[in-house]
């Protein structure tokens, strides 16, 4: 189309071209798996990475259901591909199961991406309770990221003071993404 004719494809046409490429990576990733005996986890880790970011969901979680059990970077793909294609409260659903049902311990990067979650939909007691979670139940010493989070959680929300400080009680510097997050709440 583009060498032939010398059209520009439009989003349309990207749309149709990465579903193909889902498809065909699709064909080739399941006789990829059935070759290495169906269980091999970075390829399936890769391929529901691949899958949500494509947004392919029901295909992300069709590969996922060949792990017998899953690991944490499993889950923790499984809760971004939720989290990236809008299914927030989806994803928070999968981290609670991952957590009481299948008692799986979240690293930073899990609660990296509840915390964006959260921020996302609003949800400012769970993104508090989740932030507690992290630092008090699992030990995990919050990277600027989280504390970015939770920035932009609570100053959303209209807790400015709350959002402040947690900024004083950091255990870093604030990057211009801290500031900028309590800056526009101050400007709302």
């Amino acid at each position: 189309m583009q060498r032939g004719m010398g059209l520009a494809p439009d989003a349309y046409t990207v749309q149709s071209v990465l579903g193909a490429c889902v498809l065909s990576v699709d064909v080739y990733a399941h006789a990829l798996l059935r070759q290495l005996g169906g269980h091999d986890d970075i390829l399936i880790n890769s391929l529901v990475d691949l899958y949500g970011k494509c947004g392919a969901l029901e295909l992300a979680r069709q590969v996922s259901y060949q792990m017998p059990e899953w690991d944490i970077t499993l889950w923790n793909v499984a809760i971004l591909t939720l989290d990236n294609q809008g299914c927030m409260r989806e994803s928070l659903e999968l981290f609670d199961r991952m957590t009481r049902v299948e008692n799986v311990v979240p690293n930073a990067i899990t609660f990296l991406v509840v915390l964006s979650a959260c921020k996302h939909v609003g949800m400012v007691e769970e993104g508090r309770r989740y932030f507690e979670m992290m630092v008090s139940k699992c030990r995990i010493r919050p990277r600027i990221e989280h504390y970015g989070c939770m920035v932009d959680i609570l100053a959303r929300a209209g807790f400015i003071e709350e959002a402040l400080d947690v900024v004083s009680g950091m255990n870093c510097r604030p990057d211009a993404i801290i500031w900028r997050s309590l800056l526009d709440a101050c400007c709302k």
